[in-house]
């Protein structure tokens, strides 16, 4: 599977334009099908306010425009990101963290600046050590009347307690004073005298810094992938797909946490490789198989001979029609987008397909495999559409039998289907 994501990253990969190596997908609607809100959170040091701007609407040029690239890699990892999806971050450790990292003085003069005029400093106790926390007071723009201080000492100095609570007071706010859920906001965007985090350069380079920082010690040995020897690294915690353990002690080299240089050793080229081959994958090559969630990676038998563009019409024939719940004139188009598919590559590009049944991590980013079927000749999906129409006649023949020729009366566009995958979620495990 690590080759075939890296087969796709070789194509995918922009040298050009590095960040959007890193951009994550976001999503333009909710589930009620309304359009999402960008929230850019603006303190104007000059003026010393701060300012809410929920005019703008997400688009598909959103995830580029705010350099989205979701959160930490790790749940227990600073969250320094300006663009996020959860505000909590921004009203508790954004600021802060952003501080302690390697970026421009002045942003990190800035910076400070804000900290100390829009938050406040909460002492707290955690695990027998007294620790600091900046939260930022919505007092001073009317969300509420309590400072984060009253707060922390009405939940009698719990500040997990504390900041869920400020959280609360965040969203109540944005809907009494603009009108506007938490289900009808896409992206909170942090800005400073009017101009967002995202769009500066300095933050764009700490972005490239973080992404690299895994090979600060340019370890020796061979790459997994490549063979080269020298500028290695064995974390692979930035990339979302775990191609092995990371929890058990019996695992790591010598039984020493976080020593994986026997189970995977990666070069610069490779890692980015890998990352915008899982991007790709992400964004392109993810379907659904009744309850399940499923990547559908196709493996090259030689490299392909391509570029993304190409490789973005490949899979939109195989990952488009994959819902085996669409209607039987779709199916027998499908057979012939297969068909003429693999005519079409048969010569230089000739591959198989991989299925990966997964569901998301706790924050969403990351995967956790249920099952991974390898090596699928394209052809296979013909039988299982074959299979599919069969068990449609069928069940339609018992149906006309049963209720004297009235299938049923839902139906879409005047076409009465069958779904052949079951309603009740199932399980792999025998």
């Amino acid at each position: 599977m690590q080759e075939a994501i890296w087969q796709i990253g070789q194509v995918a990969y922009n040298p050009q334009d590095v960040i959007s190596n890193y951009l994550q997908p976001l999503a333009t609607k909710n589930k009620k099908g309304q359009p999402l809100q960008v929230v850019k959170i603006d303190f104007n040091l000059q003026l010393g306010t701060l300012e809410l701007d929920v005019t703008e609407e997400l688009d598909d040029n959103t995830s580029s425009k705010y350099c989205y690239i979701g959160h930490a890699d790790a749940p227990s990892a600073p969250q320094w990101q300006a663009s996020v999806k959860t505000h909590n971050y921004l009203l508790s450790q954004t600021i802060t963290n952003l501080i302690s990292m390697d970026i421009d003085e002045q942003l990190k003069a800035d910076l400070k600046v804000l900290r100390d005029k829009f938050f406040q400093d909460i002492v707290f106790v955690d695990k027998g050590k007294e620790k600091h926390i900046y939260l930022l007071d919505l007092s001073s723009i009317g969300f509420t009347e309590r400072n984060p201080k009253d707060i922390f000492n009405q939940q009698e100095g719990d500040i997990k307690k504390t900041i869920k609570v400020l959280s609360k007071e965040f969203i109540l706010g944005l809907k009494e004073k603009y009108g506007i859920t938490d289900k009808n906001i896409g992206l909170f965007v942090l800005a400073i005298n009017g101009k967002t985090a995202a769009n500066m350069a300095t933050y764009q380079n700490l972005i490239i810094k973080e992404k690299k920082k895994v090979f600060a010690k340019g370890e020796k040995g061979c790459c997994s992938i490549c063979g080269i020897s020298e500028g290695l690294t064995a974390d692979t915690s930035k990339l979302k797909m775990k191609f092995y353990t990371t929890t058990n002690l019996n695992f790591p080299s010598g039984f020493e946490k976080g020593s994986y240089r026997k189970n995977m050793l990666l070069c610069v080229n490779c890692m980015n490789n890998l990352t915008a081959g899982e991007n790709f994958v992400w964004q392109n090559l993810s379907a659904r198989l009744g309850n399940f969630t499923v990547f559908l990676i196709p493996s090259f038998l030689f490299q392909p001979q391509m570029d993304q563009k190409d490789l973005e019409g490949m899979v939109n024939k195989v990952q488009g029609t994959f819902n085996l719940t669409a209607d039987m004139e779709k199916l027998k188009g499908f057979q012939g987008d297969i068909r003429m598919l693999l005519v079409e590559l048969e010569q230089e590009d000739y591959f198989l397909m991989n299925m990966l049944f997964y569901r998301k991590g706790q924050q969403g980013q990351d995967v956790k495999v249920q099952r991974f079927i390898k090596d699928v000749h394209p052809t296979r999906f013909i039988n299982i559409h074959k299979a599919i129409e069969k068990i449609n006649q069928i069940g339609n023949m018992l149906l006309i039998t049963l209720v004297d020729g009235n299938i049923g009366t839902e139906n879409d566009g005047g076409d009465s289907r069958l779904s052949p995958t079951p309603f009740r979620r199932f399980s792999f495990v025998q």
